[in-house]
C-alpha cells in the first residue's frame, strides 16, 4: 500500500512538473510576464530597453523616460523596463527571444554587465530552474549546476513541483493570489529590503554581499551558461538591427577591490572580443559613483539611483538613439 502510495505521490509530482513547463509564463515567472505584457502595451513603437538584474532593476523607469524624452526632443522613446531581481544575460537573452518572436523590437537595448554576472557558473542557475528551465535546460545545464553547488535547489524545482509552487498553482488555478500569500509576500520583501549605507564602512549586508562576491569570482571564467547566453543576445541584436550598450554597473570600492588584474584581463578580453563581433559597446560605469551612494556594496541607495540613473540617460541612451534614429 505505502508503495502504491508512493508512486502516485511521483506521478502526480512529475505531471505537475511538466504542466508547469508548458504553463504561461506568469504561473512560474511573473516579473517576465509583465515585461511582456508591457512591450505588448508599446505597440509597434520603438523603444528603450534596459535588461539587467535589480542594479538596474532598481532605477526609477518614469524619471530615465522623462529625462530620455527632454534630452532627445519631441516626444522621445518609450522605455520598458526588462531589468529584475537575479537577471542575467541568461534572463535577458529568454525575454527578447520571446519579445521578438512576438514582434516587439526594441531599437536600443542597456544590458547590465560585471565580471560576476558571466562568471562560470551562473551565480542564479538555481533561480533560473525555478522560474523557466524545463527539463530539457536542466540537462543541458547539469554541469554548471552542480559546479554552482545547486542541485538540491533545482531538484526541488523538478521533482517537488507541488511543493515548491503551491502558490502559483493555487494562484493559477483560482485566478487571484489569496489574500494571505500578498502579505506574506509583502512582509518577506520589507524584510530583505537593506538599509542605506551610511558612508562609515561596510555594513552587515555589505559584508554579506561581498562574501557571496568572493564566492562567486572565485576560479574566475567565462566560458560557461551565461557567457554563452550574452553572446545569443547579441548575435540577436546584431541580426536585427538592434543597437547595444554593455553598462559596467556602478558597485562600491569594496566590489572593485575584489576584481584582481586577472580578473580584470580575462573580463576586458572576453567584453572587447564579443563588442567585436557583434557591433556592442561597453561602457564602464563601475567606478563612477562614491561609496557614499549606495546602500550595501553594489546596490545604490535612492540618491545615488537618482544620480546614476541620470548619467545613463545623458551619456549612453540619449546619444545612442539619436544616432539610430538619425540611421534608420
Amino acid at each position: 500500500m505505502l508503495a502504491v502510495a508512493a508512486i502516485a505521490v511521483a506521478v502526480a509530482q512529475l505531471a505537475a512538473g511538466l504542466a508547469l513547463d508548458t504553463a504561461p509564463a506568469r504561473v512560474r515567472f511573473a516579473h517576465g510576464a509583465r515585461v511582456l505584457d508591457q512591450a505588448r502595451a508599446l505597440g509597434g513603437a520603438p523603444y528603450v530597453l534596459l535588461l539587467g538584474s535589480s542594479r538596474f532593476w532598481q532605477l526609477d523607469a518614469d524619471t530615465a523616460a522623462v529625462a530620455l524624452r527632454e534630452t532627445v526632443g519631441g516626444d522621445g522613446p518609450g522605455l520598458l523596463k526588462g531589468a529584475m531581481p537575479a537577471g542575467d544575460p541568461i534572463v535577458a537573452d529568454y525575454l527578447l527571444e520571446r519579445l521578438l518572436a512576438e514582434g516587439s523590437h526594441p531599437r536600443l537595448i542597456a544590458l547590465e554587465i560585471s565580471p560576476e554576472i558571466i562568471a562560470n557558473p551562473s551565480r542564479w542557475v538555481a533561480e533560473h530552474a525555478v522560474r523557466f528551465f524545463t527539463w530539457r535546460d536542466v540537462a543541458v545545464w547539469t554541469p554548471e549546476i552542480v559546479r554552482a553547488g545547486k542541485t538540491r535547489q533545482v531538484a526541488a524545482a523538478r521533482f517537488a513541483p507541488i511543493h515548491l509552487y503551491r502558490r502559483e498553482l493555487l494562484t493559477w488555478i483560482t485566478g487571484v493570489q489569496p489574500p494571505y500569500l500578498r502579505v506574506a509576500a509583502a512582509v518577506q520583501a520589507a524584510a530583505a529590503a537593506p538599509a542605506d549605507h551610511d558612508g562609515a564602512g561596510p555594513n552587515a549586508v555589505t559584508l554579506f554581499g561581498l562574501r557571496e562576491t568572493r564566492k562567486w569570482l572565485r576560479r574566475y571564467r567565462v566560458d560557461g551558461g551565461a557567457a554563452r547566453a550574452l553572446e545569443r543576445l547579441l548575435a540577436r541584436c546584431h541580426d536585427a538591427g538592434i543597437r547595444v550598450a554593455l553598462v559596467g554597473v556602478p558597485v562600491s570600492s569594496w566590489v572593485r577591490e575584489l576584481y584582481t588584474p586577472e580578473i580584470e584581463r580575462t573580463f576586458g578580453a572576453y567584453i572587447d572580443r564579443v563588442s567585436r563581433r557583434y557591433g556592442a559597446e561597453f561602457v564602464d560605469y563601475r567606478a563612477k559613483v562614491p561609496d557614499r551612494f549606495f546602500r550595501d556594496h553594489h546596490h545604490l541607495n535612492r540618491r545615488g539611483s537618482e544620480l546614476f540613473v541620470r548619467l545613463l540617460v545623458a551619456e549612453v541612451l540619449a546619444p545612442r538613439w539619436s544616432a539610430s534614429a538619425a540611421a534608420s
